[in-house]
């Protein structure tokens, strides 16, 4: 056949990547470049007809790996332009990671040099998106450098983590936390830590002491804290109840008994700074939490 003088092939190359989010993930990415091109013979004139044309993609301009290759059997070219999907015959699996080049062969005869494969200016903004690790919803600006090696520290992304604002997979930790403790009801004054909880709080629930409606003399308390303000609810028997500034008010007969606030919130639990109101007889009282992390 005649020798084939290439003009202008590299005319637009764009990969699109319509990423729409949809209640149920990701849309897929079509793995398609739309590739034009010009042809004419040695003369300069361009061709007419059908014409079967094999582009390769190698990682070198001379040698090196073949990577992809698809034909396109019965091209038809007028006045010397042709448009194909590279992409469409053959997946287009590759990373784009790195410099790419494109062979053409028309009919028998190859063309050279090889093609660079070069970004179109829209998509070369798409590289931020492989080095984000925070973005900005009020804004959409994208800021930070995620090293690759973030994306596996040893927790793999899956249904049981979840991508952290500072670039790690991570486990999701434990948000409350139900227990119990016992407090000596005559004992005396002072802080005493509970731990156990594996967390810091930043909340806590108490229900202390028991209640039985039938009989006076018994009561119990149910209280709330954030670390600042403490308030509880104290029943008694059947008598009625009031509302207290601590995080447990309780009394037997008379007005002896046990009082707490929150100390402080610890890093495995929290402490409570017990007061000893009068003088009340022996007696084990269990509080059960909820520590809210």
């Amino acid at each position: 056949m005649r020798k084939l003088t290439k003009i202008l092939l590299l005319v637009m190359l764009i990969v699109s990547l319509l990423c729409g989010l949809q209640a149920t993930g990701f849309t897929a990415v079509p793995h398609l470049i739309n590739y034009q091109g010009r042809l004419t013979d040695k003369a300069g004139k361009p061709l007419e007809g059908a014409y079967s044309l094999t582009f390769r993609i190698y990682d070198a301009e001379t040698a090196g790996n073949l990577l992809w290759q698809e034909t396109h059997t019965g091209v038809v070219i007028q006045k010397g332009i042709f448009s194909v999907l590279l992409g469409s015959i053959t997946n287009l699996d590759l990373l784009f990671d790195k410099q790419y080049f494109l062979e053409i062969k028309v009919g028998n005869e190859v063309m050279s040099p090889r093609q660079r494969i070069a970004s179109s200016a829209y998509a070369i903004r798409a590289e931020k998106a492989e080095q984000a690790i925070s973005v900005d919803l009020g804004t959409g600006m994208i800021t930070g450098n995620l090293p690759m090696t973030n994306l596996n520290g040893g927790i793999n992304a899956s249904s049981s983590t979840f991508w952290r604002g500072d670039g790690t997979w991570a486990v999701p930790t434990t948000r409350v936390k139900v227990g119990s403790f016992t407090r000596e009801v005559s004992a005396a004054s002072g802080n005493v830590s509970y731990t156990g909880i594996g967390f810091q709080p930043k909340a806590l629930i108490i229900v202390f002491g028991s209640l039985n409606v039938y009989e006076t003399g018994t009561g119990a308390s149910i209280g709330f804290s954030d670390g600042t303000t403490n308030a509880c609810m104290s029943v008694y028997g059947n008598v009625g109840y009031s509302i207290f500034s601590t995080m447990i008010n309780w009394t037997a007969e008379g007005s002896t008994g046990q009082t707490a606030v929150v100390a402080s919130f610890d890093s495995d639990g929290f402490t409570l700074a017990w007061t000893k109101l009068g003088s009340p007889g022996a007696a084990t009282k269990t509080g059960y939490y909820i520590a809210i992390r």
